[in-house]
């Protein structure tokens, strides 16, 4: 019983790659992208050990892509935000962690998304007013026995927020206009102060 107690406790630290060798984390993957981009975010959403050294991480990120970006990327649009999933193989030399190999599996720009998502919860509001006679909804969310909206709300995918304020402060998410004597009263917009890599302001959307 003590020997397979034993073999058990050394099987899970080989798995593991070493009970010495911290395992590669989100800010590690950052790390290892940051040649060709400025990361912004990044969740692993899958790791696994191959075997005692070597680690397979599966993960999103949210990448602004530099001028410098290696030839395996110039079509990406330089100065954009990419949201991207991925997966890297790690190699464990001594107590650290290599890249070995790195694979985009999908790969979006942010501000495409957003304005898809942006479409998605403006329709939301249209069918709302349809069934209102023309009424606007007071906020972004659904009331009992009522589904307008997108449960959850989905993400201005630019800084990654689903935030809805009432009330814009450029911090992100969505800006809702609930506010009868305002011009724009019942419109959603990005809520994010500056401006895109073609000078258009994001709230102009």
């Amino acid at each position: 019983m003590r020997r397979l107690l034993i073999s058990s406790a050394l099987a899970l630290v080989l798995a593991c790659g070493c009970s010495n060798t911290k395992l590669p984390d989100s800010k590690l993957i950052g790390s290892l992208l940051s040649d060709d981009f400025e990361v912004s975010s990044v969740k692993i959403t899958k790791g696994a050990a191959k075997s005692a050294d070597s680690y397979e991480a599966e993960y999103t990120a949210r990448l602004l892509v530099k001028k410098s970006a290696s030839a395996l990327y110039k079509h990406w649009p330089t100065g954009e935000t990419i949201v991207a999933s991925g997966r890297m193989l790690l190699a464990k030399t001594g107590k650290a962690w290599e890249k070995k190999s790195n694979k985009f599996l999908t790969a979006k720009p942010a501000l495409r998304t957003t304005l898809e998502n942006l479409r998605a919860l403006r329709c939301s509001i249209g069918i709302y007013m349809a069934e209102h006679n023309g009424g606007m909804p007071e906020k972004i969310a659904n009331e009992q026995k009522e589904m307008y909206f997108p449960n959850p709300v989905p993400a201005e995918e630019i800084t990654g927020s689903s935030t809805v304020v009432y009330s814009f402060d450029g911090t992100g998410g969505w800006y809702y206009c609930s506010d009868k004597k305002s011009k724009d009263y019942g419109n959603i917009k990005i809520n994010i102060s500056g401006t895109d890599e073609r000078g258009k302001p994001y709230r102009n959307y």
